[in-house]
């Protein structure tokens, strides 16, 4: 038999085409399982955001029940020209967008509390009515379900790293 240039060039086009098929079996899978589940966490990380934006937006239009959960936007009044203004509308009797409050959960004093009210204004920006008792009771069904650990009722949850100096003073 005779080698002629022609030969070996075909010898080695097939030698390579046969190399590259070898690679691609053994890398084939993993590139295809690899774009796979990047394609899976693209789309988690989608329905994750949708989620996401979607209990953003209940926020203030529903909760607990099917009739929704009473949330009311609310902003502080702190100018005195507003705070005049508030006075006389609700002095007057009418109908207004102005609402004075006073915690009153104590005989004593509530100067606490009512510095918690304001700054949960300031922060979220809402108030809603408390949770009925068996709204409660689903709740805390639903934490344990979830293994999530809740706070004792009536009591703020305990952070970590947080130090009670480091708290802010009520009133300031």
């Amino acid at each position: 038999m005779q080698w002629h240039w022609g030969n070996i060039g075909s010898f080695l086009a097939g030698l390579s085409t046969v190399v590259i098929a070898i690679a691609a079996l053994k890398q084939g899978p993993a590139a295809v399982r690899a774009w796979i589940d990047r394609t899976r966490a693209q789309a988690d990380a989608a329905r994750e955001e949708a989620e996401t934006l979607q209990l953003e937006r209940r926020r203030g239009l529903s909760g607990w029940n099917i009739h929704g959960l009473e949330t009311y936007g609310v902003t502080l009044v702190t100018e005195p020209a507003e705070l005049s203004q508030a006075a006389a509308e609700l002095a007057a009797g009418k109908a207004t967008a102005y609402s004075v409050v006073r915690v009153s959960e104590s005989d004593y004093d509530n100067t606490g509390r009512g510095y918690s009210l304001r700054q949960l204004v300031q922060r979220e920006g809402y108030l809603s009515r408390p949770p009925s008792p068996g709204e409660v009771e689903a709740l805390v069904t639903g934490l344990d379900a979830l293994g999530i650990q809740h706070a004792p009722y009536n009591r703020p949850p305990v952070t970590t790293g947080t130090k009670a100096a480091d708290a802010p003073e009520p009133g300031s």
